[in-house]
């Protein structure tokens, strides 16, 4: 499984990245096991790493805005 920490370039020890990674493992353990497709993997870490991509853009681009 892939976890949010290893998209963590550089924030290692980051609580929003902590944070994003319990959610995750805790929706992970959440999931039905009898339900489990070879794709729930692959589907959640997309779900996950797109997630993670748009929070970091998100702060980034709200970081570059120094207009008063």
């Amino acid at each position: 499984m892939i976890s949010l920490a290893d998209f963590s370039y550089g924030l290692h020890g980051s609580t929003l990245v902590h944070v994003l990674d319990t959610v995750m493992a805790a929706v992970n353990n959440i999931r039905d096991p009898w339900n489990a497709s070879p794709f729930a993997d692959v589907i959640g870490a997309a779900f996950g790493f797109t997630f993670l991509v748009s929070v970091v853009s998100l702060y980034l681009l709200s970081q570059g805005d120094t207009r008063r």
